[in-house]
């Protein structure tokens, strides 16, 4: 009887261990991400546990964009004794399987925090890859973050839906290590330049290490107090893409915005003679939450200040937020384990986009196009810079 007992408790206890070994495993590719296990080196000094926040964020399959699942943007929150700030920013691959975690392209660890409204921008430029084209400005940033994580999502994006044999890739990549050993690949061939502007100059220098370590070629920063309106000189540079993240869109601060994205802002005829068509016709783009009600003021500015055409749109952000975990400092051992969700809230956000008047040519003069400069509607003159 007794032999027959140990022989009970014997299989009971080789059943429960097995039981844990099968809970313990990674339950797919997207929880697990192991490629090769790291071998533990019984020799090495311990290091001290640390805790991991990890939140996704991506946009909802209801949200106007023209790439859906482009890419997923993770905050990664390690919580130490000497820094309990400290970010990671990790942009991965949004075209896979529900359930699965698509691969980090990108990781940046930035010196400032990035704001929900940021995160939305990145996402929206990365879903639509033809605004990361010729010229980009973004109208006063502070950390230059929204810009620079959506213009390489968008060159991901396009990279993986580019059709190109692989010689001409590899002639190709050959061709910008030689140009520029710093260029990030991952910037789209189509961008010529990227103008990072704050209103304040101590933002410059964070914009400016921001796109030195993202490997943004020809991209320059400068002041930029769009409020404030200075004599002119020269006419302004114009670009192809102008956008701006949540800004203050109350009288007198939406004519001021509306008039320096109208001067700024490529001609649309511009875009018609690309080969890409409409998709390439010069655009504005600002993100703020959904609940922000004056941006309706912003959109009647453009509409009827600068005859532009002007339209709302909505993005469903979808946040996915993990329980913390404990691990060392290494980073290779957080993309091994596995996750548990703990929260998923939804947000909505809106994008307003404007373009020129078709027939408008540029220079911004004229009573037709421009007519809050000429008080041909009764509007007062924007106190805005260009």
């Amino acid at each position: 009887m007794k032999i027959l007992l140990r022989k009970l408790m014997y299989l009971t206890l080789a059943t429960a261990v097995q039981a844990w070994v099968t809970r313990s495993r990674p339950s797919s590719r997207f929880l697990s991400l192991a490629r090769h296990a790291k071998t533990v080196n019984e020799d090495e000094t311990p290091t001290t546990p640390q805790i991991v926040q990890r939140t996704f964020y991506r946009f909802s399959p209801g949200s106007e964009v023209d790439v859906h699942n482009s890419v997923v943007l993770e905050d990664r929150w390690m919580i130490q004794s000497n820094d309990p700030t400290h970010r990671t920013l990790l942009l991965r691959d949004g075209n896979v399987q529900e359930g699965e975690i698509g691969e980090a392209f990108f990781t940046i660890s930035p010196t400032t925090a990035l704001t929900t409204s940021e995160m939305v921008m990145a996402l929206y430029l990365a879903s639509n890859p033809a605004l990361c084209t010729e010229d980009l400005l973004e109208v006063s940033s502070e950390t230059g973050l929204a810009t620079i994580l959506g213009i390489l999502g968008a060159g991901f994006v396009s990279q993986q839906r580019d059709e190109e044999n692989p010689t001409s890739a590899k002639e190709e990549e050959d061709d910008i290590l030689t140009i520029a050993t710093k260029r990030n690949k991952l910037v789209p061939k189509s961008l010529e330049t990227v103008t990072l502007t704050a209103a304040e100059e101590r933002y410059l220098p964070v914009l400016m290490k921001h796109s030195q370590q993202a490997g943004i070629p020809s991209c320059s920063v400068e002041p930029l107090d769009w409020k404030v309106r200075h004599a002119r000189s020269r006419p302004p540079k114009e670009v192809t893409t102008i956008v701006a993240v949540d800004l203050a869109l109350t009288y007198p601060e939406a004519v001021a915005l509306a008039r320096t994205c109208a001067y700024r802002l490529r001609p649309s005829w511009v875009g018609r003679e690309s080969s890409s068509s409409a998709k390439t016709i010069p655009r504005f783009v600002h993100v703020c939450p959904a609940d922000r009600e004056d941006v309706v003021y912003l959109q009647r500015e453009l509409t009827n200040g600068y005859k532009m055409t002007a339209y709302t749109s909505y993005l469903k952000l979808e946040q996915i937020i993990f329980y913390p975990q404990t691990v060392s400092s290494s980073m290779d051992e957080v993309e091994d384990m596995e996750l548990e969700v703990q929260d998923i809230r939804s947000l909505t956000f809106t994008s307003l986009i404007a373009q020129h008047h078709p027939d408008y040519v540029g220079g911004g003069s004229g009573e037709l196009f421009f007519p809050a400069d000429t008080g041909a509607t009764g509007f007062r003159e924007a106190e805005s810079s260009w």
